[in-house]
């Protein structure tokens, strides 16, 4: 193989420019979608680089032995106190993400922003090699009145990242900012937007006592809970014994094995036995604890925890290694579908020139020389065809990062693309040569006698029923996805315009501060119902919580119920399907013993409908309610699940199950949520000047839940977009051939009579057969797999067959389109022309 066969390739090449379109084209679809798996799976693959020595770092994970027992890397604050206490030679950190409102009074301007304040200790930055930019890390976590700025934080607060010596405020008191930090990589398990120590005077000290003393982590109190995770450094030269090897690579480690690994988790669970923990079990829990430890210890390499899927994690999501690698599955298998789609072509041309290729032979040239010659004009292509893909890719990346939510343009480094370009030759190369195999072959195998005989012009039946399934199987893929894609799509809107049963569009929601008193937040809420933009405001809890009812049978059952304010149903316009909903002139929270459902809720309790429940006394947690009102029902939009029971309780200042994690208040904005807004920032610098406006609109809260219908209706739309273009290229191809397979026939019938409409329906005949087929087997499973995605929901959009029967008519239409120009050849073909070339 030398240049001149390059060049000759080349030539070839600009003499049929469809053709070679085709192929090009082709090949580039496979290899912008390899390129772009290739850097999610660097990604994915590439975590915690940025670490000094990482292998040497670990993070604690924990498993209940009762109950739900799922392994998690968030664990008890305490379980840093059993690991400092120890004596081996490490360094620990715990890393605990606390929200603050910081509130900034530079140049004139007065601005509170909500920032992720992470605690953590002062050996942090030797555990995970963090070096300031600019003033004294140290400081920032050892003084309770300094803390440490990302420079996106700087910039974000103070418009500049020179901001050491700086400073703001939390909650009213000011904290000196003592030092700034670079921002941490995309491909980082520790991100951070500000940093300081646990003994910082922003985490309240109450909180502070209550999380260093608790071991109560794991009970069914969610007052508890913290989001918080314990790391270590071991020191250089510790020795680990072989034993350990499986914690280095992240699996879990049995607390009876030898080595320092273990002695830690003996620590460990040492302390949590003595803790108050079995306390809060209750009868169940204890008898499938037996005799076994109350929790396991392991601990995984930080290196492997990004992948570790096993073990959840409340503070950024898990990777997937199995998704991962499907996804390479998918894309390896999506690159032989184009490439097949190329080998069809390449193959069509080879038995078009096979009379060239015959005199060649008759000249002398060799089997081998023939086949670098062929060779090369593969290579070539498939170059061509690498580098537009990568071209290619480099372009959708950000669109890509945007759609998978990772930010894989920021990751790459100067290694990582000349990696990428070592990849992109050597991937171009290597599709050429594998590609050039079968063409060869048939050119090999071909008679010189035959072919110029004019005997020879087709391949062999395998080979034509094979590229017969690569066209059924692509046609299948393309359908099946095509009716997917319009089955969720139409799911998605039916459900983003749906009637919810009450004033939704209006709605806006305040998630309170933990710290504020009733009677602040009952003076907030007073004075912001005055203001004439808004139409009512009620408190309410952020979500339901299951609470236990005695049903007519005197069974328990629970039910979701919701605390609100007696101005709720006013406040979102919902009414009553029976009886009343609660009303501020009637209905007083302390006193108030009345109770609002749903009509399924009604008969969950025994009733049979709604007017048989009203005015029906039934017990709640062993209390005396009555039900005063049926609710009109509400849509549940993008909620998974059948529709729900809900009660409605008037709120009370007294402590139950029911007590709030979150304060809300629900506000009215009438038809001007922009005024309403307005209204709503200016009361509330009024009363809360340092602390952080949390507002948000009611329906972007609800349809949250979209965001995982979104993100499969975009990969059906990718699979869609990269499949119907191969098909139409695979039934183009198979059309060519087909004209080229049948021109003596065609010729022969044109000679017997038959006119245009006649050879056109000869040729379509093949084409119907085929597409038939994919339909049977490809529309299906689209119509299983999209009623398997509608009846996630409540709601459901009425549309019957009709994706289905779209999805067929646009492989009708896509096969008319790729087979006129063959067809519209074969029915202009003159036979004295066809007949001559034979």
């Amino acid at each position: 193989m030398n240049f001149k066969d390059f060049r000759m390739g080349w030539r070839l090449l600009q003499q049929q420019p469809v053709y070679s379109a085709i192929m090009i084209v082709s090949l580039t679809i496979g290899f912008t979608f390899c390129f772009l798996v290739l850097a999610f799976t660097r990604y994915e693959f590439g975590f915690d680089t940025n670490v000094p020595e990482v292998q040497n770092v670990y993070v604690v994970k924990a498993r209940p032995n009762w109950g739900f027992g799922f392994w998690s890397e968030n664990v008890p604050l305490s379980m840093k106190d059993s690991l400092e206490k120890s004596d081996a030679p490490l360094l620990v950190t715990a890393v605990l993400p606390y929200s603050a409102a910081m509130r900034v009074n530079d140049g004139g301007n007065d601005v509170v922003t909500k920032v992720e304040l992470t605690l953590v200790d002062p050996a942090f930055s030797k555990v995970f090699g963090i070096k300031p930019m600019e003033g004294d890390l140290q400081a920032a976590l050892s003084r309770p009145d300094a803390l440490a700025l990302s420079v996106a934080t700087a910039q974000k607060l103070f418009g500049d990242r020179h901001v050491v010596g700086k400073n703001l405020q939390i909650r009213g008191a000011s904290y000196r900012i003592a030092a700034v930090l670079p921002d941490q990589p995309a491909t980082s398990s520790i991100q951070f937007s500000a940093l300081a120590g646990l003994n910082s005077a922003a985490w309240p000290e109450a909180e502070r006592q209550r999380a260093r003393d608790n071991w109560n982590y794991y009970s069914y109190d969610d007052k508890n809970f913290l989001n918080n995770k314990v790391y270590f450094r071991l020191l250089p030269n510790t020795l680990l014994p072989s034993t350990q090897s499986n914690a280095t690579s992240g699996n879990k480690t049995d607390i009876k094995s030898d080595g320092l690994l273990s002695e830690l988790a003996s620590a460990i669970n040492t302390d949590i036995s003595r803790s108050a923990l079995a306390g809060h079990l209750n009868t169940k829990d204890t008898q499938e604890l037996g005799n076994k430890p109350l929790l396991k210890i392991a601990f995984g390499a930080l290196a492997d925890s990004h992948l570790d899927s096993e073990a959840r994690s409340n503070s950024g999501s898990k990777g997937d290694p199995i998704a991962t690698l499907a996804m390479n599955a998918v894309a390896f298998l999506i690159l032989l579908l184009t490439a097949g789609n190329y080998v069809n072509l390449a193959t069509i041309r080879t038995i078009a020139r096979q009379r060239e290729m015959a005199i060649r032979k008759v000249l002398g040239v060799t089997a081998g020389r023939l086949l670098m010659q062929m060779m090369a004009e593969s290579i070539l292509v498939s170059l061509i065809a690498a580098i537009a893909g990568a071209f290619l890719a480099w372009l959708l990346l950000p669109v890509w990062s945007e759609l998978t939510e990772l930010d894989m343009v920021s990751i790459l480094t100067r290694q990582d693309w000349m990696a990428f370009v070592a990849i992109v030759i050597v991937m171009g190369i290597l599709v050429g040569i594998c590609a050039a195999l079968y063409p060869g072959w048939i050119a090999l195998k071909m008679r010189p006698a035959n072919a110029l005989g004019g005997r020879g012009n087709s391949e062999t039946a395998g080979g034509l029923w094979l590229r017969r399934v690569l066209t059924v199987m692509q046609f299948a893929i393309a359908m099946f996805v095509t009716g997917v894609v319009v089955t969720i799509g139409t799911q998605i809107q039916y459900l983003k315009h749906i009637d919810y049963g009450y004033q939704l569009d209006s709605l806006l929601i305040i998630n309170l501060p933990a710290e504020l008193s009733q009677t602040e937040v009952r003076s907030f809420q007073d004075a912001l119902a005055r203001r004439p933009e808004i139409n009512g405001v009620a408190n309410t809890t952020p979500w339901p919580a299951k609470v236990e009812f005695k049903t007519t049978k005197t069974e328990t059952i629970s039910l979701s119920t919701l605390r609100v304010g007696p101005e709720y149903f006013h406040t979102i316009g919902l009414g009553a399907a029976v009886g009343r909903v609660f009303d501020p002139n009637i209905d007083s929270g302390d006193n108030s013993n009345g109770l609002v459902m749903n009509e399924l809720a009604a008969t969950r309790l025994g009733y049979a409908n709604g007017n048989a429940a009203l005015g029906q006394i039934v017990s709640m947690e062993g209390k005396a309610m009555q039900i005063v009102g049926i609710s009109n029902n509400v849509s549940s939009g993008f909620m998974h699940g059948s529709p729900r029971p809900i009660v409605y309780q008037i709120a009370t200042s007294e402590k139950s199950s029911l007590a709030p994690l979150l304060p809300q208040l629900t506000v009215n904005g009438r038809n001007d949520l922009t005024a309403a807004k307005t209204a709503i920032t200016e009361v509330w610098h009024q009363h809360f000047p340092d602390m952080y406006l949390n507002l948000s609109h009611l329906r972007q809260n609800l349809e949250v839940n979209a965001g995982g219908p979104q993100a499969i209706f975009d990969s059906c739309v990718i699979v869609a977009a990269i499949m119907i273009p191969l098909a139409i290229f695979s039934i183009y191809i198979l059309s060519a051939y087909a004209v080229q397979r049948r021109a003596k026939e065609i010729v022969m019938r044109k000679l017997f009579g038959a006119d245009k409409l006649d050879i056109a329906k000869l040729l379509f005949k093949e084409f119907t057969i085929l597409l038939s087929i994919a339909a049977i087997v490809g529309l299906p499973l689209s119509y299983v797999a999209g009623r398997g995605f509608v009846e996630q929901f409540a709601d459901q959009a009425p549309m019957g067959l009709w994706p289905i029967v779209l999805a067929l008519l646009g492989a009708v239409v896509v096969t008319l389109l790729a087979t006129t120009r063959h067809t519209l050849i074969a029915a202009r073909m003159s036979p004295a022309v066809a007949l001559r070339a034979a």
